[in-house]
Order: structure tokens, then sequence, then C-alpha cells
């Protein structure tokens, strides 16, 4: 029954989708917004799937253990119910199938990522280099990866029903929500499974060190303080498992007031590194917006079309996305304006000077005027240009 409600909500998501698109007809002028209301519905089917996934797993997973007491063997969730009886045996082929089902959902999310993954990746190489301000401060790649996870996402009708599968990694990771799906279902349903709690030590302890390798190695999350908490939390995890397969063995007393501090103090250490690198980001915040206030005062005067044309190194460096390059371009036009003004309006004065310091005949200075009114005419030209850009 629990795992026939969700999937009742979403046949009825999908139900509602169809009367909207029947209200909104067939004309060619409803067609985009079709489109929008699709993805708004699979957005909602998406969401659901993912909350109940979890949940509904750890109560199928629970119809399939069974405990032994004497000659009787029960269901652990359930203890009245024999195991042997031939109503648990057509509760468990249904309950198969309701397992099958669920654990397809994370396929069906691989299926629909992979579908677009060349929108998802290509964003990324556009971003050409990362800008560092003098004291170190990282904020090109981020910064533009996280804007591009706003509006791209949103934007696009194929890709808004996924942002929240994506918004959390880099875009080359942004099928690994998949594999942590599968680890979550694995520790609160498959774990439990094991009637030796030796058994689920072990398996606890191989599942968190390969979690661990992954977040090591891959670092798939866009924050570096989230991969950090990825890590501190295996660790934690796995010396969790790890002290409970001592205690199994004998190796450890359980009722141990050492080993029982120690496992407060390790659960209690997820709290600290998570303030930790809290702080950390708050005084990285602080840092990057202090030196990026200084620059903006120190070089105020230095982006004018009179002034230099020379921009302030962090700005100067920063390749902008593929859609800023039209910006790029005009930037660029208005400081080859700028210089060739300057270049006219030199040539207009040292020509002057030459009229008023040397004593010239008519001719010369019928010449001289006639060079002057084509440099003044090549000004207006630039100037004309310049107000144009």
């Amino acid at each position: 029954v629990s795992s026939a409600v969700p999937i009742a909500l979403g046949v009825g998501i999908w139900i509602v989708y169809g009367v909207r698109v029947v209200v909104m007809g067939g004309t060619k002028s409803n067609e985009n917004r079709k489109v929008h209301v699709y993805a708004d519905h699979m957005h909602s089917f998406l969401l659901l799937t993912y909350l109940v996934l979890p949940t509904m797993s750890m109560l199928q997973f629970r119809g399939l253990s069974c405990g032994t007491m004497g000659y009787h063997r029960y269901l652990r969730a359930q203890p009245s119910i024999d195991c042997t009886s031939q109503d648990q045996g057509a509760f468990e082929k249904v309950n198969m199938v309701l397992i099958a089902i669920y654990q397809c959902i994370p396929l069906m999310y691989l299926a629909m990522l992979y579908a677009v993954r060349a929108k998802l990746v290509s964003e990324e190489s556009h971003i050409v280099s990362t800008s560092t301000s003098s004291n170190g401060v990282a904020i090109g790649q981020a910064t533009v990866q996280r804007l591009r996870k706003k509006t791209v996402s949103k934007s696009d009708p194929r890709l808004r029903p996924l942002k929240f599968l994506t918004q959390a990694y880099r875009s080359e990771c942004f099928y690994f929500d998949v594999p942590d799906l599968f680890r979550r279902v694995a520790y609160i349903a498959v774990v439990p499974l094991f009637e030796d709690r030796a058994s689920r030590a072990m398996f606890g302890c191989v599942l968190s060190m390969l979690m661990l390798v992954l977040h090591t190695n891959i670092k798939p999350y866009a924050k570096q303080s989230t991969n950090m908490l990825a890590e501190a939390a295996d660790y934690q995890i796995f010396f969790t498992f790890f002290v409970a397969l001592l205690i199994d063995q004998g190796l450890v007393q359980s009722d141990d007031e050492n080993c029982g501090l120690a496992l407060v103090v390790l659960n209690l250490s997820a709290i600290v590194v998570l303030a930790s690198v809290a702080l950390f980001q708050a005084r990285r915040w602080q840092v990057t917006n202090t030196e990026l206030k200084r620059n903006m005062d120190e070089h105020k005067s230095t982006i004018s079309l009179a002034g230099s044309t020379v921009l302030p190194k962090d700005i100067d460096s920063f390749v902008p996305l593929s859609s800023m390059s039209k910006v790029a371009v005009k930037v660029a036009n208005l400081a080859t304006i700028a210089i060739a003004a300057e270049e006219a309006y030199a040539e207009v004065t040292e020509a002057e000077a030459v009229l008023k310091g040397v004593h010239l005949t008519l001719g010369q200075e019928s010449s001289i005027n006639s060079d002057l009114r084509d440099i003044n005419k090549k000004v207006r030209t630039v100037k004309k240009k310049a107000s144009q850009v």
C-alpha cells in the first residue's frame, strides 16, 4: 500500500498535465507554452520520485528480511507474519516487482541526463581561464559555473526539470547524483538485510571506503567546501562501521566508556567540520568583496573613452561566456577608436603649432590648411563611429 501511494501521485501529475494540454488546444501559438507546461510537470514528477525513493526502498527491502526463532521464521518488519506461509510468498513476488520499479528511478535520471549531456557540458568549455586576484582568491570558474546553472537551466525547458540533480555538481560530473542515490539506498535498505552483524559492518566499511575514493579523486561537487564535507562524512561513516566490527569481533567491549566517547566525538566532528567550512567561506567572501571594492575604487577613472584605455588586471584577464562576445567586440572597437582619436588630435595640435611658430608662404599655408581640414574631417568621422558604438 505504501509503495502504491507515490505511484498514484505520479499518475495524477500526468493526468493534470493531459487536462491542461487539452484545455490549451492545438494552436501553434500554444506550442511553446505546452513545452514549458511539460517541463513543469516533469520537474514535479522527478522531484516526487527523488523524495520517496529512499523511504520506499527501505520499506520494500524490509519485506525481504526474515528472522529465525527456533523453528519459526518471521518477518522482521512484522513478526506476526510467517515467512514460510503461502501468502508471504505471493507478497514477496509483488514486492520484488515494486523493488525493480523503484530501483529503475535512478536509471531513468541517468538516461535523461545523458540525453542532454551536450548542453550540460558545452557551456563550461567557453571558460578559458580562471581569474585570480592578488591575494589568491579564485573568482572565475566557480562564479561563471553558478551563473550558468542559474540562467541556462531556467531558460531551457529540457534542462529545467533536471536542475535539482545537477546544480550541486561540476558539469563533467552531471551524473553523480545517480550513484549517490544508490549509496543512500544501500545504507538504509541493503545493510539491514544481512543477518550477521559482522557482515553488515564489513559491507558498510567497504561501501564507505568506495565512496571516499570517488569523492577524493573525482571531487564531483562544484564547491570545494562541499567536497571536503563529503570526504569528512565518508571518514565518519567508515570509522563508525569499523568500530561496530571491532565490537562484534570482541576486540572492543560494547560497554567500554572510552569507545562510546570516541564514537560521540567522531559523530560530532561533522558539526565541527561544517562550522569550520562555514567560517572559511564567510572569511573568503569578505576578503573577495573587499578586494573587488578596492580594485573598483582604484580603477574607476581608468574606464573612460577620453582617459586611459587600459583595463584593470582582474577585469582584463577575465574571459566571459560566449554570450558576452558582442560586448567584448564593442569594447575592443571602442578602445581602437579612442586611440585613433588621440592620434588625430595630436596631428591637429602639431599642425597648429607649425602655423603659429613659423612664417610660411601663402602657398604653404594654404596646403597646410587643406591638410588640417582633412584631419578635422577624420576626427569627426572617428567621433561619429564612437557615438555609434
